[in-house]
């Protein structure tokens, strides 16, 4: 039998996408895609309380994707998108991966 080949890139970019923000005044927070916008920019949100990222466009170049994604409605508002994070454990997914757990100390040498 032969091995499937691995996939390049299997993290695509697409709604529901959760991202690590790489530059700018939320670097190394963690966001979701609620809207692509066109091909250089998308619509981002946190959510805030458990981010600290507010609702805002940001350019691609600035965003990380990460494997997680949140399974939700297109566009949906700041309160349910907090409760499907909730929901489907997004955070404690994301302490429990490998690149989380790189990065936790990052985030407390910089407290």
């Amino acid at each position: 039998l032969a091995m499937p080949k691995k996939q390049l890139y299997p993290n695509y970019v697409q709604i529901g996408r959760v991202c690590r923000i790489s530059f700018g005044p939320n670097t190394n927070k963690l966001c979701t895609i609620i809207d692509v916008l066109d091909q250089n920019r998308a619509y981002v949100d946190g959510p805030k309380e458990l981010t600290g990222v507010h609702r805002h466009i940001i350019n691609f170049k600035w965003l990380t994707v990460t494997p997680l994604l949140v399974k939700m409605p297109t566009k949906p508002t700041s309160v349910s998108l907090k409760k499907y994070w909730e929901e489907q454990h997004i955070l404690d997914k994301w302490a429990k991966s490998s690149w989380g757990r790189r990065v936790a100390p990052l985030k407390k040498e910089s407290l």
